[in-house]
């Protein structure tokens, strides 16, 4: 077919143009649901044809290496959501099933992408270059700035606490792709010698993480600050550049010292002392009891996912290995449709044995690039590989990484660049 043959001699400019127009998409996305109160998005509407689009040419176009595997894994996934569906329709009812399987796509929209991406970037030998997550974080990052400088910005909370997401809709998933970008962000600190550029970069990135005021993005900025200073202490007394370290050392001190000024100033800041109050915690050591660590640092995550275990816990065992869906308790008078917002215990627990089939294939590639790991070739390789543990770790103390398309399509490029950046090196050596 004709048509076949047009997607297939441009494929790499229509993954480039879909990656490009994520944010954007998102924007819209937050608009028509904030100001014109459309649930019917064009995030909803753009994403759910690209999935078609995805599974089309999984199936009729791409001649990849990884065809025929694909195909079965493919294959098992719609086994999975009939048997999810039919499940579904004897343990609750036919009108479940529509808010069970919107649900159940936005979940599943991270391993039909991955895949995508695996076949034709190798298929195409696509090469993303690393300037282009810099590109992809400053519109991020401007999308927060600008509507908040012009207090247009929407709300991070309904309400309590602080802060702005621009013009955004969701602060989880915004904060987890400005947290997977950062990587990026700080080793274009270390290529890029133009130090204007550096310095506009690092005070927008600052700016923002601050001014959202959640604490997943702060904290990420943390971690990899400190694995990239060991990184670079490491790389410099290797290279006997001990002047490095005392300059990196020097401005270690002063960033300390400018953080404890500027930080009380910040939305971060107030929402922290907020919720400390509404917990009337007035000591550190408070924060270390057991329900004070639950709403404090896991945002009360621990006990939805006791709810939840005690909710797959009386399921037939029917759903127990096919899942419980993301209505529990149906008809009941504790019906709840509230996730953990843990992504490997959601999809564990709502999908059951479609939590083994939902990470298999990525976690193979995973495995790979973790095993193959024998030293960090540069500091991009630091970036991507950096960017991919913070993933990692997201999905279980933040949630939203893997469940959501908006944040997922992050993931898998991450996750496929990774393996074919370590991939490409040691074939070279």
């Amino acid at each position: 077919m004709r048509i076949n043959s047009v997607v297939n001699m441009n494929i790499e400019k229509i993954i480039k143009l879909f990656l490009w127009l994520q944010p954007f998409i998102d924007v819209l996305t937050a608009i028509m649901l904030n100001i014109f109160k459309i649930n019917l998005t064009i995030g909803l509407i753009f994403r759910c044809l690209f999935l078609m689009f995805v599974i089309y040419y999984l199936i009729f176009i791409s001649n990849s290496k990884y065809k025929k595997i694909t195909m079965i894994y493919i294959l098992f996934i719609f086994i999975y959501f009939i048997l999810y569906v039919i499940n579904i329709y004897n343990t609750k009812s036919l009108a479940a099933i529509p808010f069970e399987m919107t649900n159940t796509i936005k979940t599943f929209y991270f391993p039909f992408i991955f895949i995508f991406f695996l076949n034709v970037f190798e298929e195409k030998n696509i090469k993303i270059k690393f300037n282009f997550f810099i590109y992809i974080a400053i519109i991020y990052l401007l999308f927060v700035f600008i509507p908040n400088l012009l207090k247009i910005g929407f709300d991070s909370y309904k309400y309590s606490k602080v802060g702005s997401i621009g013009l955004f809709n969701a602060t989880n998933e915004i904060g987890c792709i400005i947290s997977f970008l950062l990587p990026f962000i700080i080793g274009y600190m270390f290529i890029d010698k133009k130090k204007i550029k550096k310095i506009f970069l690092s005070l927008l990135t600052l700016v923002v993480l601050f001014m959202i005021g959640t604490k997943v993005p702060v904290l990420s900025l943390v971690i990899i600050m400190i694995f990239t200073y060991i990184w670079f202490i490491y790389y410099s007394a290797k290279q006997k550049k001990y002047h490095l370290i005392l300059y990196s050392g020097i401005m270690v001190i002063f960033m300390f010292i400018g953080a404890a000024i500027i930080i009380p100033k910040t939305p971060f800041y107030k929402n922290i002392k907020i919720h400390l109050d509404f917990l009337n915690i007035h000591k550190m050591d408070e924060i270390l009891d057991v329900s004070n660590i639950d709403h404090f640092v896991f945002s009360k995550r621990l006990t939805f996912l006791r709810n939840t275990q005690e909710s797959y816990e009386k399921a037939d065992v029917a759903s127990q290995i096919l899942g419980i869906g993301y209505i529990e308790n149906y008809h009941m008078e504790n019906e709840s449709t509230k996730l953990i917002e843990m992504d490997y215990y959601d999809i564990l627990y709502r999908h059951g044995i479609g939590f083994l089939l939902y990470f298999s294939l990525p976690v193979v590639f995973i495995l790979r690039i973790v095993d193959d790991l024998k030293k960090i070739y540069s500091i991009k390789h630091f970036a991507y590989v950096c960017s991919l543990m913070l993933i990692l770790l997201l999905a279980l103390f933040s949630g939203h990484v893997f469940t959501s398309p908006s944040v997922s399509i992050w993931v898998s490029l991450i996750i496929v660049i990774n393996y074919n950046y370590l991939k490409d090196k040691l074939t070279n050596e």
